[in-house]
């Protein structure tokens, strides 16, 4: 199964040129998403993050203090939350750019960009004696759907894959003792900051370690101890807004604070299938679930090994399968560890990719490339369905969710907006009408509330005779099935 270069140069050569079609038409179609509004099973998120950025433009550029549209006035907003390193990044597009879906976006492809780049260097050095290894990975990576999905998303995923990358980049390329301390623990920590799941990638540094001195000891105890101590901090810091007042205690890190009691608690079976389908789903994809069939085919050789008690050899020789399974095993614990919120969050599974992808690398590139050519076609159809389940299908009702259009026909982003008939703090409504303010459910929310809000949002949908009786005073302004009311306006 081994792929001949020496004698197959022409094939060889043949499938670089196919990886570069590849890598050219994923790079048009994600350029062609940039434009995509807020929309998806994930807009709630995109249009969170998008809200901070733009207050990041608009309102104070306070990294440590992040604003959301979430707020019942004008000077809140605080709500605990993830560093805000991405938001910060597209902020300063922002302010060169302009406000808009296209910049923030292509913020993201930009690092997925990074991404694939360090992954070629990084699987170059991995694996020096497979020469297709480096032009694979970034291969595998653009037609990954998960990746995809996150490249095209307004989310800080991609990011912390970056920083999680560059971390075991800077690992195996820096000579210098100290200076290689210095920066991967700046990169380590702004990863765990971005999102805490990147800490993991320790693992991967631990298990591709060759030898064992005790300065190497040392060094990975820095390792493992400089972003927990910065992640705390931070999280002493957002965690101050945990209580917000007027009842909206929206918490977007309880996940990462709660205790193991608390944990136990509330883990449960769908839990753990969840975490399973994830893992299966959008972790391993296609060319991962290839590989370990792969593996379980070689599996006499290990077995052989643990039954002979040759465990130094078995490390030694199985180094970089034992650190990526690792590192995967404990992406998936900790996908479990986020409780109920991930289960229906994609998202969640994205530091599971990186392992299972390098680990795919190793083996697939020594596939005939006939079979690596079938493998990469079925990893981007299975692309293909996943962008046409999340993005794709709604690009017919995008004018429809771009509603901001219709907003500033009338008004201003500092005119606090009510969005009616909704019970989940909806980021996805108010960055639609690209407004702050809050949701409410009932009409008897809006009567005590209208003193303090300019607006109120409804589709003729949820419209009914109680809210009708509230709402006859004022004046209506409409635009297709959206129904918006200036509630300090009577007619």
């Amino acid at each position: 199964m081994n792929n001949k270069v020496g004698s197959s140069a022409i094939d060889f050569s043949s499938l670089i040129k196919y990886f570069k079609i590849i890598w050219l038409l994923m790079f048009i179609g994600h350029v062609l998403l940039l434009p995509m509004p807020i929309i998806g099973g994930d807009a709630w998120r995109n249009a969170q993050t998008y809200s901070v950025a733009r207050n990041f433009v608009e309102e104070d550029f306070d990294i440590f203090k992040p604003r959301y549209d979430m707020r019942m006035r004008l000077e809140e907003g605080y709500y605990p939350g993830e560093f805000p390193l991405q938001t910060a990044v597209i902020a300063g597009a922002m302010k060169v750019f302009g406000v808009n879906m296209v910049v923030a976006r292509g913020v993201n492809l930009i690092f997925g960009i990074l991404c694939a780049l360090l992954l070629y260097h990084i699987v170059g050095l991995l694996f020096q004696d497979q020469p297709l290894a480096s032009y694979l990975a970034v291969t595998l990576f653009s037609v990954h759907s998960l990746f995809g999905f996150l490249i095209s998303a307004i989310m800080p995923e991609i990011l912390c894959a970056l920083l999680s990358l560059l971390s075991l980049y800077v690992y195996l390329i820096f000579k210098p003792y100290f200076l290689r301390i210095f920066i991967t623990c700046i990169s380590l920590s702004l990863a765990v900051l971005v999102k805490p799941a990147g800490f993991l990638v320790v693992l991967a540094i631990l298990f591709l370690n060759k030898d064992f001195k005790i300065k190497t000891v040392f060094e990975l105890l820095i390792y493992l101890l400089i972003p927990v101590i910065v992640l705390k901090l931070w999280l002493s810091q957002t965690m101050q807004f945990e209580n917000y007042p007027y009842g909206n205690n929206y918490s977007l890190t309880h996940h990462y604070a709660r205790t193991m009691d608390q944990f136990f608690d509330e883990l449960t079976w769908n839990m753990v299938m969840a975490a399973i389908e994830k893992s299966i789903l959008h972790g391993l994809n296609v060319a991962g679930v290839a590989v370990l069939i792969f593996m379980v085919y070689h599996h006499k050789r290990i077995s052989s090994l643990i039954k002979e008690h040759m465990y130094v050899q078995l490390f030694l020789r199985y180094r970089l399968e034992l650190g990526m399974i690792v590192w995967a095993l404990a992406n998936f614990v900790f996908l479990i560890y986020a409780g109920n919120i991930q289960t229906d969050q994609t998202y969640y599974a994205m530091p599971l990719c990186l392992p299972l992808l390098i680990l795919s690398v190793k083996y697939v590139s020594r596939f005939h490339y006939k079979w690596i050519m079938v493998l990469v076609l079925l990893q981007l159809v299975w692309k293909w369905g996943y962008l046409q389940l999340t993005y794709i299908k709604y690009v017919e009702n995008w004018g429809n969710v771009r509603l901001e259009q219709y907003t500033n026909q009338f008004s201003t982003r500092n005119d606090l907006f009510l969005v009616y008939n909704n019970s989940y703090a909806d980021f996805t409504l108010l960055g639609r009408i690209g407004r702050k303010g809050i949701n409410v459910c009932n009409a008897h929310d809006i009567n005590i509330l209208k003193a303090g809000f300019r607006y109120l949002y409804i589709e003729q949908k949820d419209l009914n005779s109680e809210l009708v009786g509230v709402l006859k005073n004022y004046r209506q302004i409409s635009f297709g099935t959206h129904l918006f009311y200036d509630l300090k306006t009577e007619q």
